[in-house]
């Protein structure tokens, strides 16, 4: 899903930058605020995220250098993962031609040929790229004056008061069971699985991995027309060293370049956010 960097204007920037401590308090999922504040804070972090990094300088000269730094982004999801999918798509080949394979790996076959240019569509774009290059000179020369106090307002957001959001609360529902209930064609992130046994999928291979349990946020839980969405989980981490390694191994296949996935410190519990 594409930020709608169109909404934003001053006057909505001034609103989120008003509401910081609501806003922080209704995190992941929007809470308790207005839904069209929600949005532009969402979209503002989206847009600071991709810039924060530029020092500041003369609008003009700040301007040039994020553009050639989402630029540089850019360019590196566009190459992102550095593989020869001609190499792994022979492979899936080879198998089909032995003899006695099974429907997925054909399944498998198409996907990658899919993924890789043989689709009507072309190549896969990697969905980091369209947030990128949705990014205007205009947004940025609106942003360019604020950025001082973005950086302050975002640097509060990342700090641990208010609402902890490494523990698991009571009303967190169990993934697997969750999902499974079916109410929804793409219950989790749907703009990152596409579907909810892709969904599924992930919460197997996090339990297979050594997983003690994985839940749903239950604060970014929305139900709309009987259908449930929700963008974040929680994930109880086992305390062997190699099963953590082998979670975290998991986790980071789904990884937000947005918001990216902590380090391994020895918590309990990691927080998984998608954007």
């Amino acid at each position: 899903m594409v930020p709608s960097y169109s909404d934003l204007n001053k006057a909505r920037i001034e609103a989120v930058l008003a509401h910081r401590d609501e806003l922080k308090a209704a995190m992941p999922g929007g809470e308790g605020v207005d839904t069209q504040l929600y949005r532009d804070f969402g979209a503002l972090w989206e847009l600071w995220g991709h810039v924060q990094s530029v020092p500041s300088t003369s609008t003009d000269d700040w301007v040039r250098a994020a553009r050639a730094e989402i630029n540089a982004q850019i360019e590196t999801w566009r190459n992102w993962p550095v593989f020869d999918p001609t190499q792994v798509v022979s492979m899936a080949i080879a198998k089909l031609t032995e003899g006695g394979t099974t429907d997925a790996t054909r399944a498998q076959l198409e996907m990658l040929r899919m993924m890789h240019g043989a689709h009507p569509l072309g190549p896969r774009v990697h969905p980091a790229i369209p947030p990128l290059q949705a990014i205007s000179d205009e947004h940025l020369e609106m942003i360019a004056p604020y950025m001082p106090r973005l950086n302050d307002f975002f640097a509060f957001m990342k700090t641990r008061e208010g609402p902890r959001y490494d523990e698991v609360r009571a009303e967190d529902p169990e993934a697997r069971a969750w999902l499974k209930q079916s109410r929804g064609e793409a219950m989790l992130v749907a703009n990152w699985f596409s579907d909810t046994a892709e969904a599924l999928g992930f919460v197997e291979k996090l339990y297979a991995a050594g997983a003690k349990k994985v839940v749903i946020a239950s604060e970014s839980i929305r139900e709309e027309d009987d259908q449930l969405y929700a963008d974040a989980m929680r994930v109880v981490m086992p305390t062997a060293k190699k099963k953590r390694a082998a979670v975290f191994a998991v986790l980071e296949e789904e990884e937000d370049p947005v918001y990216p996935l902590e380090e391994d410190t020895g918590q309990p519990v990691v927080f998984l956010w998608w954007d």
